[in-house]
């Protein structure tokens, strides 16, 4: 069975949740002026998706994500993906970080699109 057979509930609800905690956090309405001081060099959604891919960041060796696809019981896809993946799906992350249309992170085809 191919990965994304396997891991498309699982993709579908990183993308839903993404978007959830988007929607939340915009209506917090924080400004760069409570962010003043303390972290200059990005706006407040870039630094949400940077919180987002950090709170997922791992150090996997090729073999490790090679066993990681090939295990039958795995129903989740492996943590680079399920972040690039995610991000790369989400209009306001290509927005945010000025991704150019038609780049890996802001295709302009087969963008998955939920809600």
């Amino acid at each position: 069975m191919k990965l994304e057979k396997k891991t498309v509930a699982e993709n579908i609800a990183d993308l839903v949740g993404l978007q959830a905690a988007y929607r939340a956090f915009k209506r917090l309405n924080v400004t760069n002026r409570i962010l003043m001081g303390l972290i200059t060099d990005y706006c407040p959604e870039q630094l949400f998706f940077l919180g987002m891919a950090i709170a997922r960041c791992t150090s996997e060796s090729v073999q490790f994500t090679e066993d990681f696809i090939l295990d039958r019981s795995q129903v989740h896809s492996p943590w680079k993906f399920r972040v690039n993946v995610s991000l790369k799906n989400f209009k306001a992350f290509a927005k945010a970080w000025n991704c150019p249309s038609g780049s890996e992170m802001n295709p302009i085809r087969n963008r998955c699109t939920i809600y």
